[in-house]
């Protein structure tokens, strides 16, 4: 069995990505979906699974202005 875990952006280890980080040992062969993720900025733990992000992600400025691009967030993910 595959697990989808939906995490809305991985570009920093806080709360949120503690519990990530936390819960992902846990789940049956999951893979994380993002709209924004910058490869090295979560833990080596959370980087060892399979991330799938949206097409926002080719967007320049998405380490720190990723916020403005609130208007697009509904766009799918790949």
């Amino acid at each position: 069995m595959r697990t989808a875990v939906v995490h809305d952006w991985l570009n920093g280890m806080r709360g949120g990505e503690q519990v990530l980080e936390a819960m992902l040992p846990l789940l049956p062969e999951p893979t994380v979906f993002t709209l924004f993720h910058v490869p090295g900025s979560v833990s080596e733990e959370i980087e060892k699974y399979q991330i799938h992000v949206s097409l926002l992600n080719r967007l320049p400025i998405t380490r720190e202005g990723y916020r403005h691009y609130l208007p697009l967030f509904t766009s799918s993910v790949d």
